[in-house]
């Protein structure tokens, strides 16, 4: 059986969808399609997998989800602490 189609996909992109929760919105989503982002933390150009994730055929980072929706020009990453203190 064949479980990567466009159908699957689209039906896991609604759940994903679906199960966010944003708990305070102060105007700052919807994003203006020329909105500037930073991103700060070591994981976020990590995909982190656990027992349950099974096989993906498709990963990617958050990181690679901004790049992608604002484009690389418009996204600011920094690991924001030091490897090497740590």
């Amino acid at each position: 059986r064949d479980f990567d189609t466009p159908e699957h996909r689209a039906l896991a992109r609604e759940a994903a969808e679906q199960a966010v929760v944003l708990l305070k919105n102060d105007g700052v989503l919807p994003s203006a399609p020329d909105a500037r982002v930073a991103v700060v933390g070591l994981l976020a150009d990590e995909c982190k997998l656990d027992w349950y994730s099974g096989t993906l055929i498709h990963r990617s980072t958050p990181l690679e989800g901004l790049y992608e929706r604002f484009g690389a020009d418009r996204v600011s990453f920094a690991e924001g602490v030091d490897r090497v203190r740590l």
